[in-house]
């Protein structure tokens, strides 16, 4: 059975959802919950699967993420490889992955959105890919509203559509998390595109589903944001 090989961290966005609060003076991914930088409480969330290679995949204000990062590893003082792959113009979710691809070892990686917290065990995800031996998965939740995201129509764990944005009740959308070899990832080509119009779609005819009826947090909208607040601090 493979192993995880390495986590994916996805921060290189604008954050223009959230401006009122950035104010485009910091990423993202780096507001705190009490005090406690949104990035910080995701990599302890990768750290305690297991997994201490993690790549960020950077853009915006990516100099602020890197002396982040520095100065995290240098007080935590933890054995943790930590590997930027920056974008020097933007590429969307797809796009940064393929600029990845060099730094990629193994078989397989854990590709996670920088602003969106999963309350959720990610073992029971990761174990129900590699016993199933999957070549790729995305975690899914099931919502009451799945206006905001677009749903998924999934058949026995095999992913059969997307749906796009729109009024529909007690559907499953995808919610930031994915498993996939790495020969996948390698083979996006490099340019601006996004995972849920590009990636997937190419994956459509082997792409599996993992049911679940967690909340998410996308604490890139002022709303997932407000939402994240009542739980993360």
């Amino acid at each position: 059975m493979n192993k995880i090989s390495q986590a994916i961290i996805m921060c290189g966005g604008k954050g223009t959802r959230i401006h009122c609060l950035t104010k485009d003076l910091i990423p993202k991914s780096l507001i705190k919950f009490n005090e406690i930088p949104f990035l910080e409480i995701l990599i302890y969330k990768i750290l305690d699967l297991g997994i201490s290679r993690i790549i960020f995949c950077t853009g915006h204000h990516s100099d602020q993420i890197e002396k982040f990062l520095h100065n995290f590893k240098k007080i935590k003082n933890l054995n943790v490889n930590f590997i930027i792959s920056k974008e020097s113009y933007p590429l969307g979710t797809a796009g940064a992955l393929k600029l990845c691809a060099n730094y990629l070892e193994g078989n397989l990686s854990l590709v996670l959105n920088g602003d969106t917290y999963v309350r959720y065990n990610l073992n029971n995800y990761i174990y129900w890919h590699l016993n199933n031996n999957f070549e790729t998965s995305l975690m899914l939740s099931f919502v009451l509203n799945s206006s905001k995201y677009g749903s998924v129509e999934v058949i026995n764990n095999k992913i059969c559509k997307f749906y796009e944005k729109k009024v529909t009740f007690f559907k499953y959308v995808y919610n930031g998390i994915f498993i996939s070899q790495n020969k996948y990832i390698n083979s996006i080509k490099l340019k601006f595109s996004n995972v849920e119009d590009t990636f997937f779609q190419s994956r459509l005819n082997n792409l599996h589903g993992y049911k679940t009826f967690c909340k998410f947090y996308d604490i890139g909208s002022i709303e997932g944001y407000n939402r994240a607040k009542k739980f993360l601090i």
